[in-house]
């Protein structure tokens, strides 16, 4: 199947509510998903971005402040 009918028989489907296509689209920010969603010309619900649980959980592990005991020679 080639690219260009994946995204044709993507592109006739009902509109996706934007958390749907935040997630399949690799847990983009809200602008760069409506970007891409009008790039591949993919209808999307109007409404509010909601918390994703992925982004809160990468969040929380980034602000982790990571030490060491080992001592530096």
């Amino acid at each position: 199947m080639s690219k260009e009918l994946a995204c044709s028989m993507i592109s006739h489907r009902k509109p996706w509510r934007i958390n749907d296509a935040h997630e399949r689209l690799g847990q983009t920010v809200k602008d760069m998903t409506e970007e891409i969603m009008r790039t591949l010309n993919l209808n999307v619900k109007p409404g509010p971005m909601e918390l994703c649980w992925a982004c809160t959980v990468g969040k929380a592990k980034q602000n982790i402040v990571q030490f060491s005991l080992h001592e530096k020679i």
